[in-house]
């Protein structure tokens, strides 16, 4: 048996609670690091589907107003050719 074996015992022991003594006083803070963290990632999701929600509803808006604009030309176009065929 080696004179050393109990030391190394004792600092294994001492080793081991003085980590889990450590991961319990920084626990704390790494917890609320992460609840932090994972509060900011969830803002940022938010904001992402706001900002393509505002997107898709200019777009669809820009969509309308060409359809209408097609409509009108359409229309002045049918009524432009009804007019000269009555004319004639």
């Amino acid at each position: 048996m080696n004179n050393l074996e109990p030391i190394g015992i004792f600092f294994g022991i001492a080793t081991f609670f003085g980590v889990s003594g450590l991961l319990k006083v920084t626990n704390k803070p790494i917890r609320r690091a992460a609840v932090m963290v994972t509060s900011q990632m969830f803002n940022a999701v938010d904001a992402a589907k706001t900002t393509a929600h505002t997107i898709k509803e200019e777009f669809e808006d820009i969509i309308a107003e060409a359809q209408y604009e097609n409509m009108k030309r359409q229309q002045n176009l049918t009524m432009e050719q009804t007019i000269d065929k009555g004319g004639k």
